[in-house]
């Protein structure tokens, strides 16, 4: 707005001159809120006849569009008229949204659609066939023509240029990155597929030495042709059959997080023999996998013999057992600790610090919280952005408590750890994974055990991508402290108490680093 115009949501009054004709200073106290409802709004554009269009999302979870995921976000494009002061929604399921030049069209993105709207005519929103009435654009006749060796050669470059002026650094650490590009660059001419110049890439951004310097190809990243479907068990052929040497129970309130063969009304134990899946009989030749064959989240039959009787059962397939057995590698560790140490000590898990390991860390301290002592496990933890907010959880530490005359006392402040600690890391643990187990040691939180940590503490965003899709990361932001600089990079955090996995212990079951935790987290009483 220029100096002395009402708000145009008090009056409006369509604008006279030119559009550029705007007074800068004491801009920022004309600010005017639109009078909707607070949201998620974004991709705002004016668009004819005094009005102005934008995509409102719902508020949802963060994981299903969490740094890799190929989701996209999608809301709902509203258009408020400045006139009327209404709003009025005109499309939903939509991901991007642009306007034309003289605002009389939108262009929206649903799905793997195109759609251009008259702002001035209504479209048939319901219709998915292209055509005028529709507004849906016939993207088949759209053909590309595309050189690989050509494209190959710009994507190279890109990844170089992209690195040179992102890496956290300006100097690069010292690399002289222009004769890294000579150095490469002649390379070209042989390369022959798509992987070979992965190779190139991934070569190059090496030369720096540093972390999270990844190329995410979406070709490299489609399912298999053939998908397994899952019963959520281990099996074993003993030389007659195919018997149950494992079923995985994790949590049964959770979808994708207990074996099919514990659903109900499904007798199925360990040790039974499995005689045949989905009408396939199995045999040496024939493992259960081999019947499970292109059979993800399907329903199949299953038999089992057990003290010579034969009984069907009809389950239903999981697409990914990664979460059944994660869970029961999770709560197998959890009732082994509260057996060891009478139930006095809570367990808590954390895969990552994204939306995952924060919606861990607090599932399981609302479960456990009530405990005296805790012992935290980021092994495997593959890093994120929430190690910040995490710590302070631990640190605070519980000095009350809410009593009550019919339920047990609850802490304060709530949703915080307790002042006895052990926290337990290894090799695999990175990022912000990393930075955790150095916060951990730094409040001095209580004891570390295991391995050292993965050493990778310059992190990256997912915002730039190749011409075929491809994410290309360059190492933007380096981790500092005050007592060892940007020196966990590269080196990682090493534990107060060093204890190693052997091989043995693996095929034994045993977890030397867990059990040393509760060794020392029972040593402190």
């Amino acid at each position: 707005m220029k100096k002395g115009d009402t708000s145009p949501f008090v009056e409006y009054r369509k604008a006279e001159g030119k559009t550029e004709d705007i007074d800068v200073e004491g801009i920022a106290t004309r600010v005017e809120p639109f009078p909707v409802e607070e949201g998620l709004y974004a991709a705002v554009v004016g668009l004819k006849g005094g009005k102005v269009a934008w995509l409102k999302y719902d508020v949802e979870g963060a994981l299903r569009y969490y740094l890799w995921s190929a989701q996209e976000r999608r809301g709902a494009v509203e258009v408020y008229d400045l006139e009327t002061k209404l709003k009025d929604q005109l499309v939903s399921g939509v991901s991007a949204l642009r306007a034309s030049p003289d605002g009389r069209y939108v262009l929206v993105k649903e799905e793997n659609r195109l759609r251009l709207i008259d702002v001035e005519k209504k479209p048939d929103i319901q219709s998915r066939e292209p055509g005028r009435k529709s507004g849906v654009l016939d993207m088949s006749r759209v053909k590309v023509y595309v050189e690989p060796e050509r494209e190959w050669r710009q994507m190279f470059h890109e990844a170089w240029l992209l690195m040179k002026e992102n890496y956290w650094r300006g100097d690069l650490n010292g690399v002289d990155w222009d004769a890294v590009y000579r150095k490469y660059e002649p390379l070209l001419s042989r390369v022959g597929t798509r992987y070979e110049l992965s190779d190139l890439i991934n070569e190059m951004q090496g030369e720096l030495g540093t972390s999270h310097a990844y190329e995410i190809v979406p070709d490299f990243e489609v399912d298999k042709p053939y998908l397994v479907g899952g019963l959520g068990a281990e099996f074993k052929w003993d030389g007659g059959c195919w018997r149950v040497a494992k079923i995985y129970m994790g949590d049964p309130s959770y979808e994708n997080e207990k074996s099919p063969l514990l659903a109900p009304g499904v007798d199925v134990r360990e040790g039974d023999c499995v005689v045949a899946i989905a009408g396939v009989r199995l045999g040496p030749g024939a493992p259960p996998e081999y019947a499970l064959l292109n059979r993800t989240s399907d329903t199949v039959a299953v038999e089992v013999e057990r003290g010579g009787e034969v009984k069907r059962y009809v389950v239903r397939t999981v697409r990914d057992e990664r979460y059944i057995i994660y869970r029961h590698w999770v709560e197998a560790n959890r009732r082994y600790i509260h057996q060891r140490t009478g139930g006095a000590v809570g367990y808590i898990h954390i895969p990552d610090m994204g939306p995952s390991g924060y919606a861990e860390f607090f599932k399981s301290l609302n479960a456990e919280g009530d405990k005296e002592a805790f012992i935290i496990d980021v092994r495997y933890n593959r890093g994120g952005h929430t190690s910040g907010m995490l710590i302070l959880r631990a640190a605070v530490g519980i000095f009350g408590k809410f009593l009550t005359r019919y339920f047990k006392p609850f802490p304060y402040p709530e949703l915080v750890l307790p002042r006895k600690l052990v926290l337990v890391t290894n090799e695999h643990a990175g990022s912000d994974g990393d930075i955790f187990t150095y916060d951990f040691k730094r409040l001095k939180l209580g004891p570390v055990v295991g391995k050292r940590t993965w050493g990778g503490t310059v992190g990256i965003d997912t915002r730039y991508k190749l011409i075929d899709g491809t994410i290309i990361t360059q190492p933007k932001y380096a981790f500092w402290t005050d007592d060892v600089g940007t020196g966990i990079e590269g080196y990682g955090v090493d534990p107060d108490v060093e204890v190693e996995i052997t091989p043995q212990d693996y095929r034994e079951g045993r977890d030397p680093q867990l059990d040393k935790a509760i060794e020392l987290i029972k040593g402190g009483d």
